[in-house]
């Protein structure tokens, strides 16, 4: 016999007993969708917290200042922390290692462009750190500089969106001065040295392009002269190493540097944290995850296998007298052999299918539930970029392996025992 013709015959007793097969095929239906769901879902979860994570520069150090053990803080004060003269010194001490990633709020500030229209920014006071801490994408001009904020300098970094409000055509807005009134009076004009691009989530996609509100940098201690509330003093700061450098001799200077600024601080030590080190750390655990969760999947599929092989024997039992009659004509134990195992395969091969198939839609559907809950994150949804639920191709093809695996190791015993009958034992069966 042909392959073709045993496929034939495959399909033939298939379709003799639609609603067995399709019961048969449901287990592996549901072990496929399981485990391209469950590995698909576990990527995406590696890939989210990895952009949680990843949304500041790897080569970024957290320095925070902590209680020491048994202080008494009720007298401390906000100049007993990290202050902004630290990071400047920090700076100055290592100027080609360090950069400082501090930024904060001033106020809602209003801009009237030449059509008289009303344009509002959020304008924030950064460090020249800030941009590469946290990866903001600088599409035109340049980033604000250390020179920036020593000199006090009227600078201004602004959104891509916001060129759009304000200028209304294509001509750069690099050079050109705008005025800013931030309300109690107070206004000042800034020139935009540079753009940056702005993420998709940062606002609602059907947000009128006059109703966004973006962020608008300029220099830390420009700020300074312009409001009287910026932040002097901070608990924690962000500190970008170069990443040419060796990152244990980064956090070592770190270290060394603020533990002299706090040798008699008698209420706050401060201690590194490195990013890469927690990313790396996370990577691990969520690999680990993956795999336990994968692993239970499997267990639904193995179950629907040995559903695969308990029909099999029962087939096996329901054509005892056709495998007689088949043998009886010449059919050799290996024809026999080949047949049921066919057919088991093509029982998984097709479970597999729609199961692949049911798990793409799962995925699916959860990609768009969570593509509308990171819009609902407002500003912190920058942090976790595009959240795609789409399964690999390496995993719907190991799905799909896997289930043609099954399909042989739970067709094979079955196989067996249907060629290993006696012809004339097997004619005599009613």
């Amino acid at each position: 016999m042909s392959f073709f013709e045993y496929i034939k015959m495959a399909f033939s007793s298939l379709i003799s007993s639609r609603t067995r097969s399709f019961l048969t095929m449901l287990g592996i239906i549901v072990g496929i969708s399981s485990i391209v769901t469950i590995a698909t879902l576990g990527i995406s979860v590696k890939e989210t917290v990895q952009n949680l994570i990843y949304y500041q520069s790897l080569n970024t150090f957290g320095v925070y200042s902590l209680r020491r053990k048994n202080a008494d803080t009720s007298n401390a004060s906000l100049r007993d922390r990290i202050s902004i003269d630290m990071l400047n010194a920090l700076e100055e001490q290592y100027p080609d290692e360090f950069k400082a990633a501090v930024s904060d709020p001033i106020g809602s500030g209003m801009l009237i462009n030449s059509q008289d229209e009303k344009v509002t920014v959020s304008v924030n006071a950064a460090t020249d750190g800030y941009f590469q801490c946290n990866k903001m994408n600088v599409i035109s001009g340049r980033e604000l500089t250390a020179e920036d904020s020593v000199r006090k300098m009227g600078t201004a970094v602004v959104a891509d969106v916001f060129v759009r409000q304000y200028f209304h055509d294509d001509s750069s807005p690099l050079g050109k001065k705008v005025h800013i009134s931030l309300g109690n009076e107070r206004s000042f004009d800034v020139t935009i040295v540079g753009v940056y691009k702005t993420n998709k989530y940062d606002f609602p996609a059907d947000t009128p392009l006059a109703e966004i509100m973006t962020d608008l940098y300029i220099p830390y201690m420009t700020a300074s002269r312009i409001s009287d509330s910026t932040k002097l003093y901070f608990g924690m700061v962000n500190v970008v190493g170069n990443k040419d450098l060796d990152r244990s001799l980064l956090k070592q200077h770190l270290a060394d540097f603020f533990e002299q600024k706090f040798a008699g601080n008698k209420y706050y030590h401060t201690d590194i944290y490195d990013v890469q080190e927690d990313a790396e750390a996370t990577d691990k655990i969520v690999s680990i995850v993956i795999l336990i969760v994968s692993a239970i999947g499997t267990i639904s599929l193995i179950v629907g296998g040995i559903g695969v092989m308990n029909i099999m024997l029962v087939s096996v039992t329901e054509r005892t007298k056709e495998i007689g009659i088949r043998k009886a004509l010449g059919a050799t134990n290996l024809n026999i052999r080949t047949q049921f195992v066919i057919e088991a395969v093509i029982i998984c091969i097709i479970g597999g299918f729609f199961g692949v198939s049911a798990g793409i839609f799962n995925c699916s559907m959860v990609s768009v539930l969570a593509d509308r809950y990171a819009a609902s994150l407002g500003e912190y949804s920058r942090y976790l970029g595009r959240i795609t639920v789409i399964p690999p191709f390496s995993t719907v093809v190991l799905a799909v392996g896997f289930s043609c695996i099954v399909g042989i190791l739970s067709g094979m015993y079955p196989a067996v025992r249907a060629s290993s009958m006696n012809p004339i034992e097997a004619l005599r069966t009613d």
